[in-house]
């Protein structure tokens, strides 16, 4: 699959201590990416329909999830990519 190319695409991570030792701490990862066009609004959101995950590229950064719509931004519509792979690096190469 040919991934689709998006003018903002962040992802976030964090992790630290819970309140009981045990519970070994937390971690989360979230990923959010921006659709500038009504084209590339109306393609993504085909993939929300269908529940199949999309491949979405913004420089050297390429990831695959499932979206979710968010609220728009700006001049643009916001998305919630909940990852599945990520990889950094020119098309076609191992990172």
């Amino acid at each position: 699959m040919q991934p689709i190319i998006v003018p903002s695409l962040r992802i976030e991570a964090a992790s630290g201590p819970t309140c009981y030792a045990d519970e070994g701490g937390f971690s989360f990862v979230s990923c959010e990416l921006i659709a500038d066009s009504p084209e590339l609004t109306c393609q993504l959101n085909r993939f929300i329909a269908s529940g199949k995950p999309v491949t979405v590229r913004c420089g050297l950064l390429e990831t695959t999830g499932t979206l979710e719509r968010l609220a728009p931004h700006g001049n643009g519509q916001s998305y919630k990519l909940r990852l599945q792979s990520v990889r950094f690096g020119e098309p076609g190469s191992v990172a």
